[in-house]
Parts: C-alpha cells; structure tokens; sequence
C-alpha cells in the first residue's frame, strides 16, 4: 500500500523592502564621491568651471523633466 506524502508549503517570499537602505546607502555614498571629486576638480582646474555647470544645468533639467513624468505614474 502507498502511502501519499502531503505537499510541504512554499517558503515565505523574503520581506521587500531588505535591499533598500543598502542601497540607498550605496547611492549616497556615490553622489558624495562624485561631487566632492567635482569640487576638487573645479579647484584644481578652474578651466573647466563654465563646462561643468552647463552639465550641471543640462542634468538638472534631465532629472526634473524624469520627475514629472514618473510622479503621476506612481499613483
């Protein structure tokens, strides 16, 4: 006579909010080594002042236009 072993459950799916502050953390870590290498780079070389604050303007406008596309789809 077989006996019929019944299913064991499925693991519990890890909790999804765990890789958020390591990232965001990472994240931070980031921008701060890029803008003080950018503040070391415009004292160092003040040549290249004019170009970083036209990337600067350029990506500020980037981020915003990113912004208001995405807010109204998060609702």
């Amino acid at each position: 006579m077989a006996t019929t072993v019944p299913p064991t459950p499925a693991p519990a799916p890890a909790a999804p909010g765990n890789w958020v502050p390591a990232v965001t953390a990472i994240a931070v870590t980031v921008i701060l080594l890029a803008c003080g290498f950018t503040g070391f780079l415009v004292y160092t070389h003040p040549a290249v002042r004019e170009p970083l604050g036209a990337a600067l303007g350029v990506l500020t406008a980037l981020g915003t236009v990113a912004a208001l596309i995405v807010s109204p789809r998060r609702r």
